[in-house]
This record gives structure tokens, sequence and C-alpha cells, in this order.
């Protein structure tokens, strides 16, 4: 799908007759969030921006959902091994919660002059006083390291149960970015969205609040501080798992 995705790209760029004109920009998530945490493969994302320069187009990823350590690098197209042209950051950028979005980019596209741009909450001293300090202590602490390393254990943990569970279909994640996509059975896989919903509400009961996502609203999507510990994050697993035993057995 990925190859078919990035091949599709590349013929209508090429093609005069595909109706398309050279966009201003290609924007993309590294790591699909509330698509349903869908990870594309290294190589899609390598192809990307092979075709973005060969089109002298700029790339520009969204980080907001997945940067900033959230899937064990600090910022998620470095699974890939790829720089795009441009950025968008936020969220974890406030470090404990303050609100602050941020755009970076390469250096040649900077054609604004000083005070071109302003607006009425552009510029918040308080909140570059806040990012700063958050990306200080997310480096010093090893963040990114940390959510990839207890990511792992978790991963290990739903996969086990997706083993043993007949309407957890797939668990996938990277890092701290970790998503449990339902289906009514393995044998038709049909996704299952009164299921998840049945989850998420069972779960928030139990103490542990997860999202909703995926095209067919079929994702149990966790997003747990990167700060958590491993005892309490394993604490969630293990009522994740005894919320989904409970809705197949009927209990």
């Amino acid at each position: 799908v990925d190859e078919f995705a990035a091949d599709n790209l590349e013929r209508v760029l090429e093609d005069s007759h595909s109706g398309y004109s050279k966009p201003a920009a290609v924007l993309l998530e590294a790591v699909q969030g509330e698509g349903g945490t869908i990870i594309p493969t290294p190589r899609f994302m390598q192809r990307i921006r092979e075709i973005t320069k060969a089109h002298d187009i700029i790339m520009i990823c969204d980080e907001i959902q997945s940067g900033l350590g959230r899937t064990g690098k600090m910022f998620s197209f470095e699974h890939a091994g790829i720089v795009p042209d441009i950025i968008t950051i936020s969220k974890a950028l406030g470090g404990a919660g303050f609100p602050i979005s941020a755009i970076a980019y390469r250096k040649e596209l900077d054609t604004m002059p000083p005070g071109k741009s302003i607006g009425t909450f552009r510029g918040n001293m308080v909140a570059f006083a806040a990012g700063a300090a958050g990306l200080e202590w997310m480096i010093d602490n090893r963040v990114p390291e940390y959510a990839a390393e207890l990511g792992q254990k978790v991963m290990a943990r739903f996969k086990d149960i997706e083993t043993s569970s007949n309407i957890l279909g797939e668990a996938r994640g990277i890092g701290l970015m970790i998503a449990l996509e339902m289906v009514e059975d393995k044998q038709s896989r049909r996704p299952a969205t009164e299921i998840t919903r049945k989850i998420r509400k069972l779960a928030h009961q139990r103490g542990v609040m997860i999202e909703v996502g995926g095209h067919y609203g079929n994702v149990a999507r966790l997003l747990p501080p990167l700060v958590i510990s491993e005892e309490l994050m394993m604490k969630a697993v293990d009522i994740l798992e005894g919320v989904i035993k409970d809705i197949e057995t009927g209990a």
C-alpha cells in the first residue's frame, strides 16, 4: 500500500494529463494519528522525500502529535532517516501543558523580514520560556529513549494479548504511540466500532483513558504521558487486558 501511494503521487506529478498541477507542498504525518496510528514503512517516507525533491516541492511533516519523543525519536520522520523542509510542532512542546505551537523550516524558506508577521497570540515570551525549558528537560532526561524502551515492553504485552484474543485484530505501535485495532472476529476481520466504544467506556470506568480513532472508529488509541512510570503503564495494560477479556466472554 505504501509503495502504491508513493507511485501514485509520482505518476500524477509526471503525467501532464493527470489533471493535477504542481502543488505548493506535500503535507503528511510521519505516523498517522487520528487515522488509527498508521505507521508507514521507512521506504515510503524516503520515496516521498525523493519525489518532492525531484519536483522541487516543499515537504511538510506534521509532528504535532507524533513529535517530541512520542515515537521513540525526537521527531517521527527520523525513523526514515529523512529531513523534511518544514515541520509543525505543538502539544508536548509546552512541557507541563503550557499552550504553544511552532513551525521549523529550512533557512532558505525564511523570506519574511523581521516584524512582517505579527499577531495577538504570537511571540508570547512565557510560552517561549516554557517551550525552551520543556525541550531541555526532554533531552537531559532522555525522554525519546525512555519512550522507545517502555514502548517495546508494552507492545510485547499487547502482542501476547493479540495472540489469545479473537477481537483484537492487531496491536501496533511505535514508542508510546500505541493502537489496538478491534474486529468482530479474526475470521471476518470486520471493524468492531461498537466493541471499541465499549472498551473505551469500561476502561474509563476502571481508571484508564483512551482515545478512539481510525476510519471506522475501531481503533483504541493509547497516548500515555511520556514520563509515565513502567509500573503505572503496565497496570493500564492489565486493565485493558481485563476489559478485552470481559467483553469477549460477555462478563
